[in-house]
């Protein structure tokens, strides 16, 4: 951890606030959710970001979610998290929907051990749409581009 950073428990991560933002581009409309996290919080200590994407099965015209993809993905957006933020390894930074995607912004300490708990989380009769990507940003620049805080 960096000077001035302090060690949260779990459950303190839980209970961090969530803003919404809206935008449109020449090309799309989009919504971001963010997590509100103090000045304090060890960002230094989550170096690796997990993208992980879902595709709608039938998004509006707009590209934002139908009423049957919002149940889909808010399952899944809960069980990504009882299957990955319990021990505080990984933490779920934005929440990114348009174009007929959702994406969910993570954090970790480590990707393998990330994959691990998202291989052992429940899953449907059908494989999840999603597709992963991870990259190395100990500054969380992704996240602070979103949301420029």
């Amino acid at each position: 951890m960096k000077p001035g950073e302090r060690a949260y428990l779990p459950s303190e991560i839980r209970d961090l606030g969530w803003a919404v933002a809206q935008g449109q581009t020449d090309a799309y409309v989009f919504q971001v959710r963010f997590r509100c996290f103090p000045g304090d919080f060890p960002k230094s200590t989550y170096p690796v970001r997990l993208n992980v994407f879902w595709e709608m099965k039938h998004p509006l015209e707009n590209g934002m979610a139908s009423p049957a993809d919002i149940k889909a993905m808010q399952t899944f957006e809960e069980r990504l998290i009882q299957a990955t933020e319990p021990d505080g390894a990984s933490v779920l930074a934005a929440v990114l929907t348009g174009r007929g995607e959702r994406e969910f912004v993570f954090h970790t300490k480590n990707a393998g051990d990330f994959l691990s708990c998202l291989g052992d989380m429940p899953q449907e009769a059908a494989r999840y749409p999603i597709k992963i990507f991870s990259a190395t940003d100990p500054g969380w620049d992704y996240v602070h581009k979103l949301v420029k805080n």
